[in-house]
């Protein structure tokens, strides 16, 4: 059975019995399996958002939920005060609520980490390298929301920049920018060429790492005025 049918009939599950317990049984005090089985529903949840979404979006609807249930908390406290079991939702939201906001408000504003998934940089970056991202570089955005609420800068040439292709939002790319709107970009002899100005490419090194690999060329690149290692398969093809 897919992981997402399960996860779905866990939650249900986990909503008929706390029906059931209030409505029905009218129970003040919920069986143990009942509490178990809304953690599952919990994690049920958090697999739903972080699998269909991405753990930006999950982060972000942990923060919505435990502030409110928390705001919640404090109004019930004092307006409306009554003994019993709390909902586990109320629990989490008492351990938890400033932490995630706190997390949440650093990775989205002001610093979040990436590792490189690829080799595509090397040698700039090298594949399993955890890299910082400044998330104030060019706008500020909430995800799971794709409009950013505030627009700093542009990506300039030479900038490298990670993003999420709109086909995948859980999948990112990190990529240096080679052009911005409106150039003409030209790929020829393993050299691009933006708006007829080629890119130059000096100190080449070659490297011979196995018997039959690839003979791999490590070149300097400027890029818009940005000098970097750049490699290149230094084979010729007729």
């Amino acid at each position: 059975m897919d992981f997402f049918y399960l996860s779905t009939l866990v939650i249900l599950f986990a909503f008929l019995a706390s029906f059931h317990q209030h409505f029905i049984k009218k129970l003040s005090v919920k069986p143990k399996w009942i509490y178990r089985l809304h953690h599952a529903a919990f994690f049920a949840g958090a697999y739903i958002i972080i699998q269909y979404y991405s753990a930006s979006a999950f982060l972000f609807f942990v923060v919505i939920i435990a502030s409110v249930t928390k705001i919640y908390d404090i109004i019930r406290a004092n307006y409306f005060p009554r003994s019993g079991e709390v909902s586990l939702l109320t629990d989490f939201s008492r351990d938890i609520w400033l932490v995630a906001l706190l997390f949440w408000a650093f990775r989205t504003f002001i610093i979040d980490y990436s590792p490189i998934p690829s080799g595509s940089m090397e040698p700039t970056l090298l594949t399993g390298d955890l890299i910082a991202v400044n998330k104030l570089a060019y706008q500020v955005k909430v995800p799971p929301f794709q409009k950013p609420l505030y627009r700093f800068n542009s990506p300039k040439v030479g900038d490298v920049v990670i993003f999420n292709p709109p086909y995948d939002p859980n999948s990112f790319y990190v990529k240096r920018v080679i052009a911005v709107g409106g150039d003409r970009v030209e790929y020829r002899n393993k050299q691009y060429f933006v708006n007829g100005i080629p890119y130059t490419q000096e100190d080449r090194e070659l490297s011979y790492e196995q018997k039959y690999a690839p003979v791999i060329a490590t070149l300097t690149e400027n890029t818009g005025g940005v000098s970097h290692k750049i490699q290149l398969d230094d084979r010729q093809f007729d």
